[in-house]
């Protein structure tokens, strides 16, 4: 289902623009606001901006998707229209979207490095930051 492709492209523009912090200060250079600023250039801002711009196109086609299958529309697939079995795994979709979303902003230990922008930083700042850190093969840190 294109469901499927388009929650995990939600969930990966998500889960890199929250953890943006944590990477640049650990040196984890494989984050797609990164991959973007690469691409197009301009400052970590406008690539934020432009991830959550990427987040929010297949959050939208993810929910449209859903809202169609429920609607008397469907899919236009007589293999998948009004079936339990692909009701339940968009709504396990939206559940993995959604929820992870809100648990990956609440403060928690389970990884015991969560290290998020507070509201008075911009992201711009960390990178005068993260190029002072050593990377964690002890070189110094490049960013793209």
């Amino acid at each position: 289902l294109r469901a499927g492709k388009t929650s995990t492209i939600a969930i990966a523009f998500a889960n890199d623009i929250i953890g943006l912090k944590a990477d640049l200060l650990r040196g984890i250079r494989d984050n797609l606001v990164l991959s973007l600023q690469e691409e197009y250039g301009g400052d970590l801002q406008q690539n934020v901006e432009r991830a959550a711009a990427h987040f929010h196109r297949a959050a939208a086609e993810f929910s449209a998707l859903r809202a169609r299958f429920h609607s008397g529309e469907g899919l236009h697939d007589p293999d998948l229209d009004r079936r339990h079995d692909v009701a339940v795994y968009l709504q396990i979709l939206e559940d993995w979207v959604y929820e992870g979303i809100k648990w990956q902003l609440l403060d928690t230990d389970r990884y015991g490095t969560t290290i998020r922008l507070t509201h008075q930083e911009n992201p711009n700042q960390l990178l005068a930051l993260a190029e002072s850190l050593p990377s964690p093969n002890g070189l110094p840190a490049t960013l793209p």
